[in-house]
């Protein structure tokens, strides 16, 4: 909580929000412009998701993701490693208890919303080192939902300016650690867990950093939240944490591009193992009896690859056999 007042945060019913749902907002600007870029936000709203645990022995769910890039979703370093960690030069999921860990993303999870629209993480890309900006990159399967269409992913913006209106949407948690709680169950209505929208200003740019500092309202669970610009839809920043009545902080967008565009490059290689060892050659007796390549080894026949008639005369020719 940066500001007691003027800073609301709003339930997500049915993937909506109704700007008239407090009757004093503390400025009528915060609800003309809720208003004004409603179905902008709607749209965001969709594409962020509660990142849920299996196998944790301490929690059931851990923070929020967002979808960044097709089948990637992005969220902290500190969402990630509760349920995941680095093994040599790749990511695995932990172990507990209770048996392997695993994690998926609900999109739903709203106020009085009993039906789940969950979606299964398949691997963890990447946890950035603990130096590094408190971000993750999550590979999620759209194939959860019978019928469901994926989740349209979230432009990062390049600019984004000081006092700009942004949105925090994610869902915040009933936090213990704070210094006013009558302050916050207030504002929350002692609803907690659920999917939430918070508008908000940008305060700073700390270019040098990596980061921006916002007062939209937030609580634990909005680790890994869109900032979300309200005028062109695009995220500009990652949020990560805060500190009450002083500022809460966020990742800018292009620092989460660099590093997603790294994730990509490495995904999209193909590596093969290159074995080096002593010539083995058989001698050539060893090859007597052998018919050669067995069209029908698989089962069904896979005839031997032939040159495309059309490439037949850019064939080298060979002398002998």
């Amino acid at each position: 909580i940066i500001r007691r007042l003027g800073r609301p945060v709003l339930k997500i019913k049915n993937d909506d929000f109704d700007p008239d749902e407090f009757e004093a907002l503390g400025t009528e600007q915060i609800k003309t412009r809720l208003a004004q870029h409603r179905e902008i936000l709607k749209k965001a709203v969709l594409s962020v998701g509660r990142v849920e645990v299996d196998n944790n022995p301490y929690y059931s769910w851990v923070g929020t993701g967002w979808v960044v890039h097709e089948d990637v979703i992005v969220t902290n370093r500190h969402v990630a490693s509760e349920f995941a960690r680095k093994k040599e030069e790749r990511f695995v999921f932990r172990q507990s208890m209770l048996g392997d860990m695993a994690a998926r993303l609900d999109f739903r999870e709203e106020y009085r919303e009993t039906a789940p629209s969950e979606f299964q993480i398949l691997e963890v890309l990447h946890i950035e080192d603990d130096a590094g900006p408190d971000v993750a990159f999550l590979r999620i399967d759209w194939g959860g939902e019978a019928g469901s269409a994926p989740r349209v992913p979230i432009a990062l913006a390049s600019e984004f300016a000081e006092q700009q209106w942004v949105a925090v949407i994610g869902y915040p948690a009933k936090d213990s650690r704070t210094r006013m709680s009558d302050e916050m169950d207030r504002i929350f209505g002692n609803i907690y867990d659920v999917k939430r929208l918070a508008p908000g200003q940008v305060m700073r740019y700390l270019a040098d950093r990596g980061l921006l500092t916002h007062d939209s309202t937030t609580r634990g669970g909005n680790s890994g939240s869109v900032v979300l610009d309200m005028d062109s839809g695009e995220a500009i920043g990652l949020h990560f944490g805060g500190r009450e009545e002083s500022a809460n902080y966020a990742v800018t967008a292009p620092v989460v591009k660099e590093k997603l565009d790294v994730v990509l490059a490495k995904q999209s290689k193909i590596y093969l193992p290159v074995i080096l060892k002593e010539d083995t050659t058989p001698p050539k007796d060893a090859l007597d009896g052998r018919s050669g390549y067995d069209g029908e080894f698989l089962g069904e026949a896979v005839p031997l690859p032939t040159v495309a008639p059309r490439l037949r005369q850019q064939e080298a020719p060979v002398a002998g056999r």
